[in-house]
């Protein structure tokens, strides 16, 4: 619910962002870009509701360097892995 909230008001704020027409402004695909660079591609594009090839397409046209993952992800990786092996 929480995070539903916070997605819906970065909804609104991309769609602010633009004059109302069909296609993104610059703005809005600077807003993407800095969101894809916090969370990744795929959250990015679930959180916004965007198509994640249009994202990809813009981070190749600009190239933005995209992780293949956030950096919290790898922390994760490794906690998870301590768990299972019985070390936490």
């Amino acid at each position: 619910m929480l995070f539903e909230m916070f997605n819906e008001e970065e909804r609104y704020e991309l769609r602010c962002l633009g004059d109302g027409g069909r296609n993104y402004n610059n703005q809005q695909i600077a807003f993407v870009l800095r969101k894809v660079s916090e969370l990744g591609i795929r959250a990015t594009a679930r959180a916004l509701r965007m198509h994640r090839r249009t994202i990809q397409r813009w981070c190749r046209k600009f190239n933005f360097p995209v992780k293949r993952c956030p950096e919290w992800v790898y922390e994760w990786a490794y906690r998870r892995r301590i768990k299972r092996r019985g070390y936490y």
